[in-house]
Order: C-alpha cells, then sequence, then structure tokens
C-alpha cells in the first residue's frame, strides 16, 4: 500500500507542476506500477507465485493488464498462476486448457473472469508456449514477442482485422522498442487495409 501512496503522489506532483498534462502523468504512473508489479511476480518462485497471486487478487492489484504485459512478455508461469486463482482451477488442468484445445481454452477463459478484450491474445500466447513445449525450445523474450505476433498475424484465420490491430497495439505497448516498431508497422498495414 505504501507504493500505491508514493504512486499517487508522484502522480499530483508532476501534474501540480505542469511536468506533463495530468493524463500522462497518470498513464506515467500506472505504467510504472504495473512494470513494479510484473518484476516482483516474475521473481517469485513456483511455492510463492500462488500465493502472491492470490494477494494481488485480493488488493485488486491483479489486472487484466498485468495478465495482458505477461502473455506479451512469454511469462507464461504468470499466466498459469493467475488463471488458475481466477478459474478456481487446479495448476495441471490450467496448463492442458491455456495449452490445448479451444473447447478447454474457453471454459477456462470464461471462469476466469477476465475480459474478452483479452481472450485472442492471452490464447495466441498459449499457442506459442505449446510450440515451445512441444519442441523443446525456449525463447528471449523478445523473440517470445515476435512470435506471438506472428501467431496473431497467422494464428487464427477467424480473426478480424481490427481484432488483430488491438492485440498488435498491445503487443507494442508492452514490449522492447524492436518489438513494438514491427508491430506498430504491421497495425498500421492492417488499418489502412482495412
Amino acid at each position: 500500500m505504501q507504493a500505491k501512496r508514493a504512486s499517487n503522489q508522484v502522480h499530483q506532483l508532476m501534474a501540480e507542476r505542469g511536468w506533463v498534462p495530468a493524463n500522462d502523468a497518470a498513464d506515467m504512473v500506472a505504467d510504472a506500477e504495473e512494470r513494479a508489479i510484473l518484476q516482483i511476480l516474475e521473481s517469485a518462485n513456483e511455492a510463492e507465485l500462488p500465493p502472491l497471486i492470490r494477494f494481488m487478487t485480493s488488493r485488486s492489484m491483479l489486472t487484466a493488464s498485468i495478465i495482458m504485459r505477461s502473455a506479451c512478455a512469454g511469462h507464461m508461469r504468470i499466466i498459469e498462476a493467475a488463471m488458475a486463482h481466477l478459474a478456481n482451477s487446479t495448476p495441471a488442468r490450467t496448463a492442458e486448457a491455456l495449452y490445448g484445445g479451444a473447447s478447454s481454452f474457453n471454459w477456462l477463459y470464461r471462469s476466469s473472469g477476465l475480459p474478452l478484450t483479452c481472450i485472442g491474445l492471452i490464447r495466441a500466447a498459449g499457442q506459442v508456449e505449446r510450440e515451445l513445449r512441444e519442441t523443446r525450445h525456449s525463447l528471449s523474450t523478445e523473440n517470445f514477442s515476435r512470435r506471438l505476433i506472428e501467431e496473431i498475424m497467422t494464428g487464427d484465420a477467424g480473426m478480424a482485422a481490427a481484432e488483430r490491430a488491438k492485440y498488435l497495439d498491445f503487443i507494442g505497448r508492452y514490449s522492447s522498442e524492436r518489438i513494438r516498431q514491427i508491430a506498430l508497422m504491421l497495425r498500421e498495414g492492417l488499418v489502412t487495409a482495412a
């Protein structure tokens, strides 16, 4: 709670002094908060992660945005723990649903209570992770993001161009500068084509 109080004070100071517009200050502070929360989640070991997820949920700190950031970076153990908790499912059943067929994924997603705006991104991240597990490969965060972009662009033939553009926007927002450039270029192409 001290971190939240400090971030509110920083936001207020930035807005009062006119360093940045109030809306931009709020976005910057929220982004810094989410990055800090994600770093905490990433550093948690397997035993620490489920209680941490429960704690964050009880404090309304586990947001759809944090889950999407995790998906964009390929931090699938965070996705697994969050989805298991939110859907009141076992870790094994959650992993099976995330990396398995469409019907089990849809059940898991509906049970999690996450907004529909994230479903395609989480599904695509699950497909990338499934391929990695099947081939016993691992990817850096940047390469996972690249592969996620490929999955968004080619994986679900039924996904509308506007939805693809939205997910590319998310990936660009939550990834490194190089990935951001790739995502923005592809997004602009989709928007222009539509």
